[in-house]
């Protein structure tokens, strides 16, 4: 038993947090380029929790990461008077995201296996 009760999120790391959050934002790009406040609003929607609790920093701060990084890449987009910033995904981080889904499935299996030998009768 833990004193006073077991928190995922504190056992999660922040390194851990950013890293899952740069894969959703990345997939995210992906399917569609998009800016921060498109992002933003598919977040608020989330049924979890922690992509709920982004705020507008850190989704910037995770963006310029990954476009530093070359996995994305920003465009000025003018609608009128307003600019907005508007990221698509390079071909790195295409092939990223693409290995994604089949890296975690196979993950997933693995870890379902491994569990179910442990804890079948």
């Amino acid at each position: 038993m833990h004193g006073g009760g077991f928190s995922p999120d504190k056992y999660l790391d922040e390194t851990m947090r950013k890293g899952m959050i740069s894969i959703v934002l990345l997939m995210l790009i992906k399917k569609k380029s998009t800016y921060p406040y498109a992002m933003m609003k598919a977040f608020k929607k989330s049924h979890h929790e922690m992509l709920r609790r982004m705020n507008k920093s850190q989704v910037y701060n995770i963006l310029g990461a990954l476009e530093r990084d070359g996995f994305v890449k920003s465009r000025i987009k003018r609608a009128g008077l307003k600019e907005q910033k508007v990221y698509s995904t390079t071909k790195k981080g295409d092939a990223v995201a693409s290995s994604f889904g089949k890296i975690f499935l196979r993950f997933f299996e693995e870890a379902k296996s491994l569990i179910k030998s442990e804890f079948s009768g």
